[in-house]
């Protein structure tokens, strides 16, 4: 679980990747003050293996997004 002074995110950390990973049981959750300004936010997320598996793509899976936040 990772932690900074304002928020948490509920994660495992993979030593090999050096990335966190979602609990087989439960997805990966933020807690704090998250969005917590009006304005357009990018996220921008990697994914480096699928499932529990560990099942490698041929090619790093990156998705970027915007969220408006009114």
């Amino acid at each position: 679980m990772a932690h900074s002074s304002s928020h948490t995110i509920g994660e495992i950390q993979d030593v090999l990747t050096n990335a966190g990973v979602a609990d087989p049981g439960s997805p990966m959750t933020i807690s704090g003050p998250v969005f917590n300004q009006s304005g357009s936010y990018n996220v921008a997320l990697e994914s480096t293996a699928i499932d529990i598996d560990k099942t490698d793509p041929t090619e790093l899976l990156e998705y970027n997004f915007d969220v408006n936040v009114l």
